[in-house]
């Protein structure tokens, strides 16, 4: 019995041992810096580590906006994430706006999806980007098209889209699918075409072209 009870000791402390060594071998990031050099890298194993503790942070990670939204466009399957974290920061991801205009222009359809959303979150600073924004309305994606309509609508303050399609950025990328095509898009499309083209998109903030002098 004693002998029994011994085992079952040592195999107790046997499992927290290398429960406790796998804890102690958990890559640790304390900071904002870091966890921008792990973006940096394509290939890192920590990338959706890296973006999740900076969804965390929400605005606070503005200084990283750039770099997810480079993210976004890496050729990984978990690439979404940098968009997650983005569309959590809301206005103070405006520095991120280049990247997201290149975005828009990505192969894969979800990519483009995050680029509009995000877009929408920053709200009325993307102004100068509606330009490249407006032709996702008649993107060969259905979500990308919803999302799009909503991204204007979050952008020029104008009644776009019915509430229930306006982007909820407390659900980065969640959008309705715009089929059969333009039963959600619709408006947006007309206003566009009719209004929106003809307007002046160019503010003085160089958001879209901050290297421009």
């Amino acid at each position: 019995m004693k002998q029994g009870l011994m085992i079952a000791i040592v195999c107790t402390v046997s499992i927290l041992v290398l429960a406790s060594c796998k804890l102690l071998h958990r890559p640790t990031v304390t900071s904002l810096e870091q966890l921008i050099l792990i973006l940096e890298n394509p290939d890192s194993p920590d990338f959706s580590l890296a973006t999740s503790e900076l969804a965390k942070m929400g605005p606070a990670a503005a200084p990283a906006a750039p770099a997810l939204a480079r993210a976004l466009r890496y050729p990984r399957h978990d690439s979404y994430t940098a968009g997650v974290a983005l569309a959590t920061m809301g206005p103070a991801a405006k520095s991120a706006i280049p990247e997201l205009i290149q975005a828009l222009e990505d192969d894969r359809s979800n990519v483009r999806l995050f680029a509009a959303f995000v877009l929408g979150t920053i709200g009325e600073s993307a102004k100068c980007a509606v330009p490249e924004l407006a032709p996702r309305l008649w993107d060969s994606d259905a979500w990308v098209r919803t999302a799009a309509a909503g991204a204007l609508d979050a952008i020029t303050g104008t009644d776009l889209v019915v509430e229930v399609y306006e982007l909820k950025p407390s659900h980065p990328g969640s959008v309705t699918e715009d089929e059969p095509e333009g039963i959600i898009t619709g408006k947006a499309r007309v206003w566009w075409a009719e209004k929106g083209q003809y307007l002046d998109w160019v503010d003085d903030s160089d958001l879209c072209n901050p290297s421009d002098p």
